[in-house]
């Protein structure tokens, strides 16, 4: 079978993808100075300030910094900060992303960097590994046509303003797709192939995720704090959606259940 992987990677497909090549279309018009002084100013307010400011915040903080900031703002780590739910064995540590300096000069290419960090992380350890994976468990063999190598130098060799012709995204993808497959196909909306275990856990699996967390291994060893997921399980009772953390947690406190002696 023939998969889709790559298509909005390497066509720009996703939205973070214009939020990354309006920031560095910024930066390059900025004087170094002001960028380094938006660094320090978001550095200090990311995660203070919430709703339209705090994404104005955001942006305005991988405008100045580029790829580094960008993965922090986009981490989940953050949320299990915030609410406290880091045992003593993940207090202290800290994800790559932090490691990743802003600079100016990543600023004014931070979307080329993100591509090469997605193609360096994200494609090796995490989306072709659960596409190979799922289709060997039923003995399927999967070929993914748009991660041909000549295809993702073209892709990554054509400059924003293509990618991003008549404000859409993926362009160039839809314009061949309206020439092959037809209009529906090369102008219909964006879905996803996500599963609504939000919205599952909220309602018939809540039950089971209290069970199931409620004390856990990943409590007993330290790696959540016990009273912390407590109270964010209480908090999570009744609304319409679950955070997604939340779902993490529960999966890995199953693995470690199957899998641990």
């Amino acid at each position: 079978l023939l998969t889709g992987d790559g298509g909005d990677d390497v066509f720009l497909g996703y939205p973070r993808h214009r939020f990354l090549a309006q920031a560095q279309w910024l930066a390059r018009r900025t004087p170094s100075p002001i960028l380094a002084a938006g660094r320090w100013t978001a550095g200090n307010l990311i995660g203070r300030i919430g709703g339209r400011a705090g994404r104005a915040v955001s942006f305005g903080s991988y405008a100045a910094g580029g790829l580094g900031p960008f993965l922090r703002v986009k981490e989940g780590w953050r949320w299990y900060e915030r609410l406290t739910l880091l045992g003593p064995r993940l207090r202290d540590q800290l994800p790559a992303s932090r490691s990743v300096p802003g600079t100016t000069a990543s600023a004014r290419n931070s979307l080329s960097e993100y591509l090469r960090h997605a193609r360096q992380h994200q494609f090796v350890s995490e989306y072709l590994v659960k596409v190979d994976g799922s289709t060997m468990w039923y003995g399927l063999e999967a070929r993914s046509p748009l991660l041909d190598q000549e295809l993702w130098e073209y892709g990554a060799s054509l400059p924003p303003s293509i990618h991003f012709h008549g404000g859409h995204l993926k362009s160039v993808l839809r314009a061949i797709a309206r020439r092959r497959l037809g209009d529906r196909v090369g102008s219909g909306r964006k879905r996803g192939f996500e599963i609504p275990v939000q919205r599952w856990l909220a309602r018939d699996w809540y039950p089971l995720l209290q069970s199931t967390l409620h004390g856990s291994t990943l409590t007993s060893e330290g790696w959540i704090a016990p009273a912390a997921l407590e109270r964010v399980l209480s908090q999570a009772r009744g609304a319409e959606r679950i955070p997604t953390q939340l779902w993490y947690l529960f999966v890995l406190e199953l693995w470690l259940r199957e899998h641990r002696p």
